[in-house]
């Protein structure tokens, strides 16, 4: 509506600080929603962000609590970035090393719960990485990442674990299918079993 005709018994009305008297026609302009946040400008329908926010909705009717606070825990996650960054996080591709980085997390923390004999928060942690797996795409073996690495260290002549750096620049994987932790891992064994 682009005029908004007020014609109420009363005389005078308070509307955004102005007082206007009865049967002033004004511009009426809708409020956009402040709170709504845009966390990705250039994610596509079909985008895993999307999926997340989806999902959140249909978590948070179901009442499935456990599922809401992980992919609560992921936008958390894009937010942080974001604000780090100073970019959007924009592709699939960085949402899925975010999500990596979260079950890294979690499964130290496994590791540490087990040690103390607190499996009842170990298995919690397990369901979250469960969840969060769940949303990364089908990761290459260890042997199709190795094939990379042995195509690289060939490529580079890289020699001994000094050549590193080099092995790590020439290898083309995207992480959200290949973590780097795991690829510098394999890099660095071969690497140091080549003296």
């Amino acid at each position: 509506m682009n005029a908004l005709r007020v014609s109420q018994t009363f005389s005078r009305v308070a509307y955004q600080g102005l007082r206007l008297t009865q049967a002033t026609t004004i511009n009426y302009k809708p409020l956009v929603a402040l709170s709504v946040r845009n966390y990705s400008s250039e994610v596509s329908v079909d985008g895993l962000f999307v999926q997340i926010k989806n999902d959140m909705k249909s978590f948070m009717r179901n009442k499935e609590r456990t599922k809401l606070a992980v992919v609560k825990s992921i936008i958390s996650d894009i937010t942080y970035a974001e604000k780090a960054q100073g970019k959007p996080v924009k592709s699939d591709s960085e949402i899925a090393v975010l999500i990596q980085s979260a079950i890294k997390k979690r499964k130290e923390s496994i590791a540490s719960f087990e040690s103390a004999g607190r499996e009842d928060l170990a298995v919690n942690e397990k369901e979250e990485v469960d969840i969060l797996q769940s949303y990364l795409p089908e990761q290459l073996s260890e042997r199709e990442i190795e094939a990379e690495v042995l195509k690289a260290i060939k490529d580079t002549g890289a020699q001994s674990v000094k050549d590193m750096g080099k092995v790590m620049k020439q290898i083309q994987l995207d992480p959200a299918v290949a973590p780097k932790s795991v690829v510098a891992e394999l890099v660095k064994k071969i690497l140091a079993s080549a003296k």
